[in-house]
């Protein structure tokens, strides 16, 4: 063998013995004792509670047998004994949910807006042509803008400026705005 791999070897088995040694250290404390000391202590109590259970069980079968009552099965007694009822900090686990509800919700909240209902907050008034590059002169509220494209005027986002018209993009719709502000499809 060459002396890499002896090396190798020996830090194989350096950190083997390390791993082995922190493992012993750390996991085998006594806390497993102690939890199977508990787990027999909880165990002799509930069988303790079981017997009480049932000789308190008899003894009103037996009872009622004195009285004439036909007697419940004992299995029938402790189903109806023992129905689990969740406290009200845990009531959200009662029904499923669904983590993309509140998506759902908003998106079906809002109503929809079609083309005829549009409303655009800004006039396009020229457009410009330089070379290649056109830009759109626009009058908002606030005063006249100059837009070249994929640039944003609220929620409205105007993707692309040709010639003679602006493509418009708002929400789900697309709408196309010639110069002085009519739409057009």
């Amino acid at each position: 063998m060459s002396r890499r791999n002896i090396i190798i070897a020996v830090l194989i088995v350096v950190l083997l013995g390390v791993a082995a040694g922190y493992y012993f250290l750390y996991y085998t404390e006594d806390e497993p004792q102690q939890l199977t000391e508990d787990t027999t202590q909880v165990t002799q109590e509930q069988t303790t509670q079981e017997e009480e259970q049932v000789d308190e069980d008899q003894e009103t079968a037996e009872e009622a047998e004195d009285e004439g009552e036909e007697p419940q099965s004992i299995e029938e007694e402790i189903a109806a004994d023992e129905e689990i009822e969740l406290p009200e900090k845990f009531a959200y686990r009662n029904e499923i949910r669904n983590p993309f509800g509140n998506i759902q919700n908003q998106q079906q909240a809002e109503p929809e807006v079609t083309k005829e209902k549009l409303t655009i907050p800004f006039r396009l008034d020229g457009i410009i042509t330089n070379g290649n590059q056109q830009i759109a002169i626009i009058s908002t509220s606030e005063g006249p803008r100059f837009i070249t494209g994929n640039e944003s005027i609220g929620d409205y986002y105007i993707s692309n400026v040709t010639d003679e018209q602006i493509r418009i993009r708002y929400k789900y719709l697309t709408v196309y705005m010639k110069i002085g502000g009519a739409l057009v499809e």
